[in-house]
Order: C-alpha cells, then sequence, then structure tokens
C-alpha cells in the first residue's frame, strides 16, 4: 500500500484527545482488513481516489489563481485609471481611501498562495489521501462494532415481562 498509516498519522488527526489504546486497537484493524483483501484498500481503489483528490486540489488552486489575475487586474485598472476617492465612515468617523490598493493586495496574495500551494500540492494530496482512508476505516470499525454489540444483546431471547404500574 502506497499510504502507510502510522500511529502519528492517528494522533494528527485526534483534535488533541486520544488514548494510544484505541490507535493501536485500530492499527491492528488496519492490519486485519488488508489481510482479508478489503476492496477500499486495493491499489486501484487508492489510485481512483488519488486521482480524484488531486483533481479536485487543482481545480482549487486554479480558481483561486484566476480569482488573483482579476483582483489584481481590477486593482491596476483602477489604481491607473481614477483619481483617490476620499470617504469618511459616518458611524466610526474613520477616513477611508480608494485607489484600488485593496484589490492590488488582494490579487498579489491569493497569486502567492496558489503558487506556494501548488509548489506543496503532493505535501496536502499525501495528508488528504490519508485522512480519507482514515474516516473510511473508522466507519467501517464503527459498523463492524456495532454489529457484534447487537448479537452480544440478543443473547436472552426471552421477552421482558410486563409490569403494572401502581397508583
Amino acid at each position: 500500500m502506497k499510504y502507510i498509516i502510522t500511529e502519528e498519522d492517528l494522533k494528527k488527526r485526534s483534535h488533541g484527545v486520544f488514548f494510544d489504546s484505541v490507535n493501536v486497537d485500530f492499527l491492528l484493524f488496519i492490519k486485519k482488513e488488508k489481510e482479508l483483501n478489503n476492496p477500499f484498500l486495493s491499489d486501484t481503489n487508492i489510485k481512483q481516489l488519488e486521482s480524484n483528490t488531486l483533481k479536485n486540489i487543482k481545480s482549487s488552486i486554479y480558481s483561486f489563481g484566476i480569482l488573483g489575475i482579476v483582483s489584481l487586474s481590477y486593482g491596476l485598472y483602477v489604481f491607473f485609471t481614477f483619481a483617490p476617492r476620499v470617504a469618511i465612515n459616518l458611524y466610526t468617523q474613520f477616513p477611508l481611501i480608494e485607489n484600488g490598493s485593496i484589490s492590488i493586495v488582494l490579487g498579489l496574495s491569493l497569486i502567492v498562495g496558489c503558487a506556494y500551494s501548488y509548489s506543496k500540492r503532493k505535501d496536502i494530496l499525501t495528508a488528504k489521501v490519508k485522512s480519507k482512508i482514515i474516516e473510511h476505516l473508522k466507519k467501517i470499525q464503527r459498523e463492524k462494532s456495532t454489529v457484534t454489540e447487537k448479537k452480544r444483546k440478543n443473547t436472552n431471547l426471552q421477552p421482558k415481562k410486563k409490569r403494572k404500574k401502581r397508583r
């Protein structure tokens, strides 16, 4: 399996509250599922999950990049074509000068953020795929534990006697 889940990965996703015994039990559950050839842990399914996640990451990066370019071009257009507009907020009496600088800064920050995200997309992909695998396996573990609990509860098949209420 390409994405090996370790105890550190479980600690990262536990939101600060974790128990070593629960993590060890979950790691043993993962090993059992691998031995049972769970179709979710097959290479084809993981490749499909990886490609879908990578497609989502790239589309987010591209859409924010396009938004950054549009915002930057609008800010530059306002900066070079119009005179600065001065206004005062009537409630706080705070002056506001609009000359396109906010749009320029927004555009630059979006473009820089997209460039950084594009360079780190492999690390993000690994983290997201591991998270999806862990979430799915925890869901399977919960379902299996509820089935075994129901079997334990149904050992006594005699109906309960109804008691009359005293007034």
